[in-house]
């Protein structure tokens, strides 16, 4: 596993810990009439709440597909966003050879259909197995 998926895994683990929180203490104290959770942790005992705010967070995460977590679900909303938005690469342009290295650097405008153009900068090399490796830049907004 990469240290890139690791922070991914760690952060999708710990919104989902913390939606699931939200939904717990919303669905059973805040949506129910004349319910105080502060009262209610007071009559059972905080050990007592703190086992059932942690069993009810459990249950809420075994609830929810794993298939549709918050993060899956925004990617997905923003892949949707893109493909509305009809993307298509222009003006692909090589702005630098070199041959000995089988390596070139080119240079894209990815255009939208809300007039709205990023360029985008990325080599091309061929290695020793005459495998292709692109590698893309985006500049900064």
């Amino acid at each position: 596993m990469t240290v890139e998926q690791a922070v991914i895994d760690l952060s999708e683990e710990i919104l989902i810990k913390e939606l699931a929180t939200l939904n717990f203490i919303n669905e059973h104290f805040i949506e129910k009439p004349n319910s105080n959770m502060i009262l209610y942790a007071d009559n059972i005992g905080k050990d007592a709440f703190m086992a059932e705010l942690e069993k009810g967070i459990n249950d809420e995460i075994k609830n929810t597909p794993e298939k549709e977590t918050v993060y899956s679900k925004s990617i997905k909303k923003a892949q949707e966003r893109f493909l509305e938005l009809k993307p298509k690469l222009e003006d692909i342009r090589i702005s630098e050879k070199e041959i000995e290295l089988r390596k070139c650097s080119c240079k894209a405008n990815l255009k939208l259909s809300n007039d709205n153009s990023l360029e985008l900068i990325y080599t091309v090399q061929i290695n020793e197995s005459d495998e292709t490796f692109v590698e893309l830049f985006i500049p900064e907004l």
